[in-house]
């Protein structure tokens, strides 16, 4: 080395030729050169004891890089510069091979070969960990239904998104062939990961600030870290899309073109899918900041069990609230209604009992006196913001529900059971499916808040007639299949009943279950009512009938 002194120091000072914006584009890039430890992260569920092993990963990953990427850079700035001149004059110069062309001046020809060979080995490890890493993140995508299905179908040797992965492989290289400029394709990459850094801080923020307390009831810490560094990573994403204005716009089309793909085609399955997985996971409603309130007006005790398990279920096994409530009319004698009044305090007295066994977070009750206990019943649900209501019925008479349902923006739940039946008898569900979406989520949420008890079966059916040709029975075979497969929490199953008499058949097949869950039918305003499918087979059901409605759209 010749003259290191001098020759180190005119070679990288100042050390920010280009001021502050060099400085921002630099820390911008040097994600891609450390990439590795996000890597780590995507693999999480594939780790043992990921909460000791992923963060020691992660800090090695980033101290290795930095042990092998800094001693050689500063021997290559201090012996690879001619005399005379600054490393980022060669960087502007060769920006391709300029380590290269500063490792074979003082190493020669083989040093040349050497930063080559470095240079491939590590772009193809880099392959080979972002291909683990998005196998696993298509994997997660396909049981979240946020892609098309025939991508989430798993190869039966690899068992592997083997069409995502190839669908994924041709989307990059026809972006490699479209984009030619090396730093723009770099920083459009940067830009990417620092968008997802931004958005893993933000949901680790609301994480912290949203988790129970503990039993302690000691103060959460100040997330500093989710707060410096998301700003951070904000403020780099900013300044690297005003920087290299090209790589903005590329990485904004391909997010508004992902946007546009969920909402026109996934959005419907993926959120049911969700829903189904809040049910399940109860912890899931907390952490997005969720509390539903489910309003459950009773007026008769023996009714009471089946009602609170319906509208604990919707409430998310405590993560919501249940507000039981009982109206008394207010008609005759002040000395009648104050004997009604006792008969209420039995019926919420029971309905707690019932709450309390069912939950660890038991309901709230509310007695009210009015003149009309259906317009009450609407008054209570709008004042006190309740997202679900859930509601006995006759079976025989459903006329005075129309007027409420068609009124509500709330999801509605209207159980026709006998005396003492209770949820968790449910074990095997009949779910007739006419085709449309107005309340997948809302039935994906019931079906796996009743998986809680336990299910066998969970079966979509629907009616077609008896002159259907094959082609359509196997199409509508398959959707079915599919809705089994997201909402059936594992015992989902599709049958196509062929009968020109959609009423009878499934008034038939219900004496098979346990439970009958069927939606209700929307008006041209968008409301809840009764058509005379729901009507009739609600009343001639031989099971237990639960008939739910999404709320106004």
């Amino acid at each position: 080395l010749k003259e290191p002194q001098h020759t180190f120091a005119g070679s990288v000072l100042p050390l920010f030729p280009k001021g502050l914006a060099g400085l921002g584009a630099a820390m911008g890039l040097t994600f891609i050169a450390l990439q590795g430890f996000e890597v780590i992260a995507g693999a999480a569920g594939e780790i043992k004891n990921p909460q000791i092993n992923v963060p020691k990963a992660m800090y090695s990953a980033i101290g290795i890089a930095l042990l092998i990427y800094l001693p050689f850079l500063f021997v290559t700035a201090a012996a690879g510069t001619p005399p005379g001149e600054h490393i980022a004059d060669l960087c502007a110069y060769k920006p391709g091979t300029c380590i290269a062309d500063a490792a074979s001046s003082y190493m020669g020809p083989l040093g040349y070969f050497v930063v080559v060979l470095a240079a491939v080995f590590a772009t193809l490890s880099a392959l080979y960990a972002n291909l683990l890493s998005s196998l696993i993140l298509l994997k997660q995508m396909a049981a979240d239904r946020t892609m098309p299905r025939i991508f989430g179908e798993l190869g039966s040797r690899y068992r592997a998104p083997v069409y995502a992965v190839a669908a994924n492989v041709i989307v990059v290289t026809t972006l490699l062939g479209l984009v030619t400029a090396v730093e723009t394709a770099g920083s459009a990459a940067s830009l990417i990961f620092l968008i997802a850094y931004s958005l893993g801080h933000w949901l680790s923020f609301v994480a912290q600030k949203r988790a129970p307390r503990s039993s302690s009831g000691s103060r959460r810490a100040v997330p500093v870290v989710q707060i410096v560094g998301g700003l951070a990573c904000v403020a780099l994403a900013v300044f690297q899309g005003i920087n290299e204005p090209t790589s903005g716009l590329i990485v904004l089309a391909w997010l508004l073109v992902g946007m546009l793909l969920y909402v026109r085609y996934f959005s419907a399955r993926a959120e049911a899918v969700d829903a189904l997985s809040q049910a399940l996971r109860p912890e899931l409603v907390s952490y997005r900041g969720f509390t539903p309130l489910v309003l459950v007006p009773i007026t008769n005790p023996e009714s009471a069990p089946s009602l609170i398990g319906i509208g604990h279920a919707l409430a998310a096994h405590g993560a919501g609230k249940v507000l039981v409530l009982k109206v008394v009319r207010r008609a005759g004698a002040v000395e009648s209604i104050k004997e009604e009044i006792g008969k209420a305090n039995e019926v919420l007295h029971a309905s707690l009992e019932a709450s309390m066994e069912v939950s660890t977070n038991p309901a709230e009750a509310l007695l009210t006196i009015s003149d009309n206990p259906w317009r009450e019943i609407k008054r209570v649900a709008v004042d006190h913001g309740c997202h679900s209501l859930v509601l006995g019925m006759n079976r025989f008479d459903v006329s005075p529900l129309k007027n409420l349902l068609d009124n509500l923006d709330g999801e509605v739940a209207l159980l026709c059971a006998p005396p003492g039946w209770h949820v968790e008898s449910a074990k095997k569900i009949l779910v007739p499916v006419g085709g449309k979406h107005y309340h997948d989520t809302l039935r994906a949420r019931v079906l796996g808040a009743i998986a809680q008890g336990g299910l066998e079966e969970v079966c979509m059916a629907s009616v077609l007639p008896t002159q259907t040709d094959a082609p359509t029975k196997r199409r509508v075979k398959k959707e079915l299949s599919v809705r089994a497969q997201d909402e059936g929490v594992g015992v989902g199953s599709a049958r196509v009943i062929e009968s020109d008499d959609s009423i009878s058949a499934i008034v038939a097949e219900s004496e098979n279950y346990d439970l009958l869950v069927i939606g209700l039918t929307r008006n041209h305003t968008g409301g809840l009512s009764f058509g005379n499918f729901v009507s009739t087979v609600a009343k001639d059901a031989k099971c237990a009938c639960l008939i739910i409605g999404g709320g106004r759209k």
